[in-house]
């Protein structure tokens, strides 16, 4: 128990760095675009070609620096309790984020059987949805891009009666020696602007989340062969 209560409190402590460093770094990160733009502004007419590129790529470098630290703000908010715990249907939290994401004739996100209604943290939810659902869209280069959704019984020792959520596509698969990796922070396997780009922390959102609602997560995915997430959660 001495054990676990110091994990947890060196939990809190990395938490609370990571929310107050990533808190206090956007203001000199504000103040640094601000600069940039004005630059970009005022000497537009005296640059170069060469000093017009210098300005883009400062500006998309701190673009993306911003969103690094928004990130990792968010990740140590998700640390920092529930915001929205109520008895929700997870049903209609996918119906909302397939509303977002079925603009395309190419995607088709189909809900096999009925999900739990639990009580959780009904945003955090939302998050983990939008996120493995975004990914099955996003990692995918078939002609027609399947996305399901279902659940079935998985008996744990903690809990007997635990479904299973999973959700998967037809995208281009993960190699099993990353199925851990791909769940670290700002972890891409990817090119950085390949696939759309981004930070490679969306994954870590979706573990932290599980985690927070006493669940567990794991993939079955290969190479070429699309991807099955699944997890369980339990109400809180």
């Amino acid at each position: 128990k001495q054990h676990e209560q110091e994990i947890l409190r060196s939990n809190q402590e990395l938490d609370d760095f990571a929310f107050i460093a990533s808190h206090d770094l956007r203001e000199p990160l504000r103040g640094l675009r601000n600069h940039i733009n004005m630059l970009a502004e005022q000497y537009e007419s005296i640059l170069d070609d060469e000093g017009k590129h210098r300005i883009s790529r400062i500006t998309l470098l701190s673009e993306r620096m911003e969103n690094l630290i928004k990130d990792l703000l968010h990740y140590s908010r998700l640390g920092r309790g529930f915001e929205a715990v109520e008895k929700t249907n997870l049903n209609a939290i996918v119906d909302d984020v397939r509303e977002l994401m079925t603009d395309d004739d190419n995607v088709s996100i189909e809900i096999d059987n009925e999900l739990a209604t639990l009580n959780c943290d009904k945003q955090q939810m939302a998050v983990l949805f939008r996120n493995l659902i975004g990914n099955a869209v996003k990692y995918n280069d078939s002609d027609q891009k399947i996305v399901q959704i279902g659940c079935h019984p998985r008996s744990t020792p903690t809990n007997p009666e635990a479904m299973a959520i999973y959700v998967k596509d037809n995208g281009i698969g993960i190699d099993p020696r990353f199925h851990q990796d791909i769940f670290k922070i700002f972890r891409r396997l990817h090119k950085r602007d390949a696939f759309g780009g981004g930070s490679g922390s969306g994954l870590t959102f979706v573990r932290k989340i599980v985690n927070q609602h006493n669940g567990e997560i794991w993939l079955d995915s290969e190479v070429g062969r699309g991807t099955t997430f699944y997890f369980t959660l339990q109400s809180i």
